[in-house]
């Protein structure tokens, strides 16, 4: 008769340890979840202290920057102490000449309109923007003619012995009045709106108009 082999079911079953209670494991879950939640919330708390140490200086400077863009360009009021040189300037108007400077017996002034022109970080004051002629009458009044051609865009001359404007590029010429005194030119010359404050300053708007055609229109 054969004897089978018994099988050390105890030396097997001494050898792997008892399963841990269920109640340990769940509650050494819920403690890495809450280890976890409070990580995590402590992360956020400090990202958001960075960002807000940094989010105030780049905001500051980036203020600092854009604030040329956001300026108008003008000249200085100081000019005009006896008006209101804020409106004028905001109306489009700027200080040329006093008005006692200019001939009375009305002999054109020939004036360069200049102002401060910004870009976005620079500004660069007292640049030319074009020219004008300037008459002054004894009603206290003065009349403003732009020296641009209106043919074709060249800049007029005034002639003193000829009492006259004159075109040099194709000899458009001009009463003092601004008047055409030939047909090269399709309309007289441009007058310009012109104030004189309390103070005796002249204030121009200066504009520019097509050439080449009969009627004003600004550009």
């Amino acid at each position: 008769m054969t004897t089978k082999p018994s099988v050390a079911s105890e030396s097997v079953g001494s050898h792997l340890s008892p399963p841990a209670p269920a109640e340990a494991i769940v509650s050494q879950t819920s403690a890495d979840v809450a280890s976890s939640r409070r990580d995590a919330v402590a992360a956020m708390l400090a990202c958001g202290s960075f960002l807000a140490a940094v989010a105030i200086p780049v905001s500051a400077a980036v203020g600092l920057t854009l604030d040329p863009l956001l300026r108008k360009s003008g000249t200085s009021a100081d000019s005009s102490p006896g008006g209101n040189p804020a409106a004028e300037l905001a109306s489009g108007f700027l200080p040329i000449i006093r008005f006692d400077e200019l001939p009375e017996d009305g002999t054109p002034v020939k004036s360069v309109v200049r102002i401060d022109v910004r870009d976005a970080w620079q500004v660069f004051p007292d640049q030319p923007v074009g020219t004008i002629y300037l008459r002054r009458f004894p009603d206290r009044t003065v009349v403003v003619f732009s020296d641009i051609c209106p043919h074709l865009g060249c800049k007029v001359d005034y002639e003193a012995d000829q009492s006259r404007f004159f075109c040099p590029c194709h000899s458009s010429a001009f009463a003092l009045d601004g008047q055409a005194m030939n047909k090269v030119s399709p309309r007289p010359l441009d007058q310009l709106e012109a104030r004189i404050d309390p103070a005796g300053m002249v204030w121009v708007k200066y504009q520019e108009f097509r050439t080449g055609i009969p009627e004003k229109v600004v550009v």
